[in-house]
């Protein structure tokens, strides 16, 4: 939940990411989507809560856009993608991911029934960068199944999370529909 007090909400957050390195295999990684918060007229970094991890990179989403929002600040228009790894070592890439840069372009996804769905592109480039193909993609927050689409149409196994029982049968539909031989940008 994002509505929880900000100290238990960190807190769960950190204790998500705990369980993925737990999971994940020592060369494996983690892409971790953020933006910040606002708590009492205040930002609040995630980079706040993700200090005892091993953050690789931060990757700036510029989403091109932003929802409509209370016109009290100026208008945030991108997200942080924190590229976390389980050890300090260079794990799996694919160094043709190296010509992503570290700003995405990307606008947000449109025609979703989802009120926060990832654009399949922003999903592909995490992918095709640091799972190999037969690799296992996970998403504890499957949401609308954007994520286990790509890993589909991308050639990688995947693994879903959510409890959202509406979200779930978006994203079970999402799936049946899918045509694997569909074509989404390579590097």
């Amino acid at each position: 939940k994002d509505d929880l007090p900000e100290a238990e909400y960190q807190e769960q957050q950190k204790q998500v990411i705990r369980e993925l390195l737990r999971v994940i295999k020592p060369n494996g990684s983690i892409f971790y989507n953020h933006k910040y918060r606002i708590v009492n007229h205040r930002v609040i970094s995630p980079e706040e809560w993700l200090m005892e991890f091993n953050i690789r990179q931060v990757i700036i989403w510029n989403r091109l856009g932003s929802p409509v929002l209370e016109p009290i600040r100026f208008m945030p228009t991108t997200e942080q993608i924190y590229w976390i790894t389980k050890e300090r070592k260079t794990p799996f890439f694919n160094p043709k991911a190296f010509l992503y840069k570290d700003v995405w372009n990307i606008p947000p996804a449109r025609g979703n029934k989802h009120p926060a769905p990832f654009p399949e592109e922003l999903v592909a480039r995490c992918i095709e960068a640091c799972c190999p193909e037969g690799g296992i993609v996970l998403d504890p927050y499957m949401g609308s199944g954007t994520t286990a689409l790509t890993a589909k149409i991308k050639n990688r196994n995947y693994l879903g999370i959510e409890l959202n029982s509406d979200y779930i049968a978006m994203a079970e539909e999402r799936l049946r529909k899918c045509n694997p031989l569909l074509l989404l940008k390579s590097i």
